[in-house]
């Protein structure tokens, strides 16, 4: 094989590899935002969970909560901790105090400057949720 034709594999690789990279984009990547009516008071979410293993979990939630954390709660997802910071998600608990793990809350990518008790939802949201350390 000569060093064009293997220059010319690498780059049909690289190519395909990216255009499978922007075909699985995640549903959080699509722009699903509408507003909902005064009459309609349900919400879409869509919650991605990333666990302690980089395993992802993606929830689509209706519900009439305003936040996340009362949606969340609601569907029995997070466990609310005395502080006021959500350790357990998904049954999983990242304990910062013993290894530096937290979850962080990302909105279409970019780290939230709020909490999940203060997010509030629209429809057609999307959260991500990452165990972190």
């Amino acid at each position: 094989m000569t060093q064009k034709t293997s220059k010319l594999i690498s780059l049909i690789l690289t190519l395909l590899l990216l255009a499978a990279l922007v075909l699985g984009l995640s549903a959080c990547g699509k722009d699903t935002s509408s507003k909902p009516s005064d009459a309609d008071k349900t919400i879409s979410v869509t919650v991605e969970i990333v666990d302690d293993k980089g395993e992802k979990t993606t929830l689509s939630l209706e519900t009439e909560k305003t936040t996340l954390a009362e949606a969340l709660v609601e569907e029995g997802i997070i466990e609310y901790a005395a502080d006021g910071f959500y350790t357990t998600v998904n049954g999983i608990t990242a304990d910062y105090s013993k290894d530096g793990a937290w979850w962080c809350v990302t909105k279409g990518g970019t780290m939230t400057t709020e909490g999940m008790n203060t997010l509030k939802l629209s429809d057609g949201d999307c959260f991500e949720i990452t165990y972190t350390k």
